[in-house]
């Protein structure tokens, strides 16, 4: 018996066959990331070597607390560079594509322009779960490439481009919710305990990508 939301939301989105937009979000995020990691790292290591660097915060910003909890919500927003593949077609992967790399190009002229420091030491939590992440992140993600934050223009470039799929924010939802409900359906129709409680847990997580979104 097919899903309920066949009958509508699904068909009005006439995505291609997932195995093909797939394929293309793989090949090219591949892309994207030949000109992130080529001009990221060697831009935050030119500014290193560089012996004047602009403070680019307020003041009251250096009395904000270090609360590692909300490494959560910053690390969460890694879960909206999927969203695409999902909701967009080939052609509309490939131009994103195109937008992310035009987006990174122009963040690297102003790392640039720009080249800027922390207004504060790096400290590391005493919890050990969130010692071991902060760790991780600051032996990747060196203190200089600070204005514009490319987390939130890939971001911010991502959510604009499903949005454009969509009439209204409402739409955005209802075509996430049926997506995802008709593709657990399918994949597992078990009655399983188990495997409810799976699938369920991955349908509300993946909907509060789209939460993210509005």
């Amino acid at each position: 018996m097919p899903w309920p939301a066949d009958s509508g939301y699904l068909t009005k989105l006439k995505l291609d066959p997932f195995g093909s937009r797939l394929k293309v979000y793989l090949i090219y995020s591949g892309l994207v990331g030949v000109f992130f990691f080529g001009l990221y790292p060697t831009l935050n290591w030119l500014t290193s070597l560089r012996s004047t660097t602009f403070g680019l915060y307020f003041p009251f910003e250096l009395d904000i607390p270090l609360i590692p909890a909300f490494i959560w919500l910053y690390l969460s927003m890694y879960l909206v560079f999927i969203v695409p593949v999902f909701l967009l077609n080939q052609g509309g992967l490939k131009r994103l594509a195109f937008e992310l790399i035009i987006v990174t190009v122009a963040a690297a002229v102003i790392f640039l322009l720009l080249p800027a420091h922390l207004g504060f030491i790096r400290e590391l939590p005493d919890i050990p779960v969130y010692r071991m992440i902060f760790e991780q992140i600051f032996m990747l993600d060196k203190p200089h490439n600070l204005v514009p934050s490319l987390h939130v223009a890939y971001s911010a470039t991502i959510v604009l481009a499903v949005q454009s799929q969509c009439q209204t924010s409402g739409e955005l939802w209802v075509m996430a919710m049926a997506h995802w409900l008709n593709a657990f359906y399918r994949i597992d129709s078990s009655t399983s305990p188990i495997r409810c409680v799976f699938r369920r847990c991955f349908v509300i997580n993946d909907l509060s990508i789209y939460g993210q979104i509005l």
